[in-house]
């Protein structure tokens, strides 16, 4: 179906449907009457105005997706240490500026870092691991306990978070965007 649903056929097809896979579903969009499945092709369905579908309708979502994220936060806090782009032009050019005994390349590394993981669900266990890889003391802060071990610090209850804010130097907020999560985290939390 295309994003926008102009036609009669393209309306008639989507109001009929007993399945439909998507990312939104709000008052712009023609009303469900029939539908029994919404899937949610990823792991957020803030997209979704629930009082608009009909009581039968299931709503489901999908992980496998952590991988991807794991690696553009990895990748993210990389590029904050480590000037990579500058690094490689120079390097193409025969400028070592970045060798480990060079001062005017000093910079930080991630194991030197700490990082409070909001939420332990798929995405924060993967991160989790990774920063551990990476030399880095992780906290975790979430609902329901979770043990501290090799590669976890330490662990907050969600509702002590203000103090897991205080360990740590890098924030990752993994939890799913809903009524409950909305400005969970914010300027206030953060001190900025």
């Amino acid at each position: 179906m295309p994003d926008a649903l102009e036609s009669a056929e393209d309306i008639s097809c989507y109001t009929s449907a007993d399945i439909i896979v998507g990312v939104k579903y709000d008052s712009s969009l023609p009303a469900l009457t029939k539908t029994k499945l919404f899937h949610v092709p990823g792991a957020g369905y803030d997209g979704l105005d629930f009082s608009l579908l009909p009581n039968t309708t299931i709503v489901c979502n999908c992980f496998g997706h952590e991988q991807a994220i794991i690696e553009y936060v990895m990748s993210a806090l990389l590029l904050r240490h480590v000037p990579i782009t500058d690094a490689d032009e120079r390097l193409r050019k025969g400028d070592w500026k970045y060798w480990a005994g060079g001062a005017s390349g000093l910079r930080t590394e991630l194991s030197s870092e700490s990082i409070g993981i909001i939420g332990y669900g798929h995405i924060g266990k993967e991160l989790a691991n990774r920063a551990h890889a990476f030399g880095m003391d992780v906290s975790i802060a979430n609902r329901s306990r979770v043990e501290a071990s090799s590669h976890i610090k330490k662990s907050y209850a969600l509702d002590d978070l203000s103090s897991m804010l205080k360990d740590v130097d890098i924030v990752v907020n993994t939890l799913p965007l809903s009524e409950n999560t909305e400005g969970f985290i914010g300027q206030k939390s953060l001190k900025i």
